[in-house]
């Protein structure tokens, strides 16, 4: 029989998109990184409709499991209005589940390049590669 997903893949794709973004950094410097920094800007907020959010138990409002994992699900919505509050809005990474969004994550989020933060695909590898050879010597 046919299936859409089995439950691995669903929890595989929303943790990939919990971590994963354009706009999420990622760090290579030490100096660069901090604890708050971690928890707040490192995992998104994925707003689904009503139903989504609870067949999902609020997960995809992830950012503040970040903060703290004794957080229960029903008190993340909260915690996340919390964190707004205080003024941490700017950095976390929010935006609404939708196809063409999680395409462009698919698509786009192959390859970083530490130093200036862009995200690369498999297919400009060889152009990358080439460039840096020539500004090599």
């Amino acid at each position: 029989m046919w299936r859409f997903s089995s439950s691995w893949e669903v929890q595989a794709l929303i943790i990939y998109l919990h971590h994963t973004h354009l706009r999420r950094p990622f760090f290579n410097d030490r100096q660069r990184w901090n604890a708050t920094v971690a928890q707040v800007a490192c995992s998104t907020v994925v707003r689904g409709g009503p139903i989504y959010e609870a067949l999902t138990h609020n997960i995809s409002v992830h950012t503040p499991h970040h903060i703290d994992t004794r957080i229960p699900f029903c008190r993340l919505k909260e915690a996340y209005a919390d964190l707004k509050a205080a003024g941490f809005g700017a950095d976390i990474v929010e935006y609404r589940l939708s196809w063409s969004t999680v395409h462009e994550v698919f698509k786009t989020c192959k390859l970083l390049d530490f130093d200036t933060q862009t995200w690369y695909r498999f297919s400009d590898l060889d152009r990358i590669l080439a460039a840096s050879k020539s500004a090599a010597g």
